[in-house]
């Protein structure tokens, strides 16, 4: 791998790409340290993030599981 594949850098873009606005991150599935796990349903996180701010989702899931809810058609 190059140098730019290091995972400090991949840490430092992914950073940076946040403080940009550009990356959203959902929140974790495992706890860590005193914090507890909680349950989450990225699926539902990603789609409604999407259309809240008029964004798209480039992804193999076809989210029907979302889709079968009329709540969110």
């Amino acid at each position: 791998m190059g140098k730019g594949c290091e995972v400090g850098g991949w840490v430092n873009l992914v950073q940076k790409l946040e403080e940009l606005g550009l990356v959203t991150f959902t929140p974790a599935r495992t706890g860590r340290g005193d914090r507890k796990a909680f349950i989450n349903y990225d699926d539902l996180y990603v789609t409604t993030l999407a259309a809240r701010h008029g964004g798209c989702v480039l992804s193999g899931d076809k989210f029907k599981d979302i889709l079968a809810q009329s709540a969110y058609r």
